[in-house]
């Protein structure tokens, strides 16, 4: 073998080489997997954890996962205040990757007990939602409504 294929010989082995390791860090590019989003009872409890949740008092008397259930709805007023029967439901809507919005839902029998605005109603309600976001540094609160 002459001195000339020698050289030629190296340079395709030493670019072969170059070659293969491109394509092993461009093949591992990218394949990082992915963390699983979170569970939906994952951001019940973020929002039972979150400042409005505890202000709410919603891990009180809401459901840690999405469901209804019995409740009695705790009212204001005098140090006991008011007590009313009724259903208590745990929602976790437009959940994805990083955020979702969790709502609690009291309702009761307008019979039981009715404010201003009831005007007759079989059934009232009440919702407290709130927005999270993974994403945010603390308690992952993005927004809320009472």
């Amino acid at each position: 073998m002459t001195f000339t294929a020698i050289r030629m010989l190296r340079r395709l082995v030493v670019v072969g080489f170059v070659v293969l390791i491109v394509a092993a860090v461009a093949a591992g590019c990218g394949s990082k997997p992915k963390a699983p989003a979170p569970s939906s009872e994952t951001f019940i409890k973020m929002a039972m954890m979150s400042s409005a949740g505890k202000a709410w008092g919603v891990s009180q008397v809401f459901p840690t996962k999405p469901a209804t259930v019995r409740c009695v709805i705790p009212g204001g007023g005098p140090s006991l205040g008011i007590r009313v029967p009724g259903t208590c439901t745990t929602v976790v809507a437009n959940r994805t990757r990083i955020s979702a919005s969790v709502r609690f839902v009291e309702a009761w029998s307008a019979h039981r007990f009715h404010g201003p605005g009831a005007n007759g109603r079989q059934k009232l309600r009440h919702t407290y939602e709130l927005k999270l976001s993974t994403r945010l540094l603390g308690d992952k609160l993005a927004g809320s409504r009472d």
